[in-house]
Parts: C-alpha cells; sequence; structure tokens
C-alpha cells in the first residue's frame, strides 16, 4: 500500500513538474510596457468598434504579428492620438469619443 502511494506521488508530481515547464510565455505576443494601452485601445476597436470594416488599420489581416502591431503603435505618441487615428469621420460616428478623466464619464465633474 505504501509503494503505491510512493508511485501515485511520484506521478503527480512529475506531470505537474511538466506542466509548469511547459507554460512559458508566448514571446511572439509580447507587448511592451509602454504600448499597453495603445494595444488596449486597438484590440477594443478592433473587436467592438461598429464601423471596423471601414478602417484600413482595424483589418484583422492588416499585420502578418504582434511585431508588427507594435511598430505601428510605436508610430503615436499617446492613445487618444491612435483612438482618434482608429475612428471613422466624425460625422458619421458622432458617439465614440474620449475623456482624459474617467471622472467625466461617471458624472462625478
Amino acid at each position: 500500500m505504501k509503494r503505491n502511494q510512493i508511485r501515485r506521488y511520484f506521478l503527480t508530481t512529475t506531470i505537474l513538474f511538466l506542466c509548469l515547464i511547459g507554460c512559458q510565455p508566448d514571446d511572439d505576443l509580447h507587448v511592451p510596457n509602454d504600448l499597453r494601452i495603445n494595444d488596449f485601445v486597438w484590440k477594443g476597436m478592433n473587436l467592438y468598434y461598429l464601423w471596423q470594416q471601414e478602417v484600413p488599420d482595424l483589418d484583422d489581416e492588416r499585420f502578418s504579428d504582434q511585431k508588427d502591431l507594435n511598430a505601428f503603435f510605436s508610430s503615436y505618441d499617446n492613445p487618444v492620438a491612435l483612438f482618434h487615428h482608429l475612428r471613422v469621420d466624425p460625422q458619421t460616428n458622432r458617439f465614440s469619443v474620449s475623456y482624459d478623466d474617467y471622472r467625466v464619464i461617471e458624472g462625478i465633474l
């Protein structure tokens, strides 16, 4: 009985160890810290924006990998500039806006 417990413990430990070794971050999807907000803006607009098909830079096939997307993000000084670039013209879409302070949206200010 004790021998079976040792085998079970050894097998469980080995499986757990192999699973943890296999959990390495995927370097192909790495976003540098200074570009994370731009990545959030682009991915949110790519997924939810109603006019996504009308904006060439939001096309799913536009960037071959995360490295190309990061290079695109680097050309924008701040996320607001990226947001305004990704919007269709304001007369078509007057609802998509950006605020510097979240309290404006919550109606606190």
